[in-house]
């Protein structure tokens, strides 16, 4: 699409803020106004937009699709989201242990013992493990326990905690990005544990380097979010 703007600006609607393509407010796929609490957030946003050249490409504005990924899959579907994001606790990827090599256990074990301590910590509840690919029951209420959780936080972090989740099939290490116990370098190398250990082992894979490399750099997006709608 070609750029059909001239201005950018940062406006406000009911105590929030919208950015304004020549006066007029941006509008999310399902056609809602684009509207975000944070001033510094909105104007990151407008700031992509403002950058884009001749043609508009949608892939360079990361914090524009995640704003509106809230307002079209969180707000009014928070249940759905946040039912959908415990449940990966039922089957962690932390909980499940390569029994060979020995290298490979021994680095599961320094990225993940920490984080499973605490989440136990934070929820009161020990994670079962299992060796190889045997599925294994998690302690009653585990998944409602991080509903729980996930139910006080705010559309902004819930969306973060469910992408986050979803990419490192992990709740716990979900749970924890959002929380501040990982920062997002943390979580990647705790999310791909195995496919960092294949690539140093074996070499490098030129479609699945460039996997990861993606993934790396949406985490690093998550991250940037997640300290622009911070309340603190």
């Amino acid at each position: 699409m070609k750029r059909f703007y001239r201005d950018v600006a940062v406006g406000t609607d009911a105590g929030d803020f919208t950015i304004l393509l020549d006066g007029n407010p941006i509008r999310t796929p399902k056609r809602t106004v684009l509207t975000v609490r944070q001033r510094r957030l909105a104007e990151a946003i407008a700031s992509e937009w403002a950058a884009q050249a001749t043609e508009i490409r949608p892939a360079s504005m990361p914090l524009m699709q995640l704003a509106t990924t809230v307002m079209d899959r969180v707000r009014g579907s928070r249940d759905k989201v946040i039912s959908d994001t415990a449940a990966y606790v039922a089957s962690d990827l932390l909980c499940y242990r390569a029994d060979d090599p020995p290298e490979l256990a021994s680095l599961q074990s320094r990225r993940w013992d920490s984080a499973l301590e605490w989440f136990e910590q934070r929820t009161g509840l020990s994670l079962a493990m299992a060796r190889g690919i045997v599925p294994v029951t998690q302690p009653a209420g585990a998944i409602a326990k991080v509903a729980s959780i996930l139910n006080d936080k705010i559309d902004d972090d819930l969306m973060v905690a469910s992408l986050s989740t979803s990419l490192t099939s992990s709740s716990v290490l979900g749970l924890a990005f959002i929380e501040d116990v990982l920062d997002a370098a943390e979580l990647f190398e705790s999310g791909f544990v195995d496919e960092l250990y294949q690539q140093e082992k074996w070499g490098r894979d030129q479609e699945a380097a460039a996997r990861l490399a993606a993934i790396r750099q949406e985490l690093i997006v998550l991250q940037t979010y997640r300290t622009l709608t911070s309340q603190s």
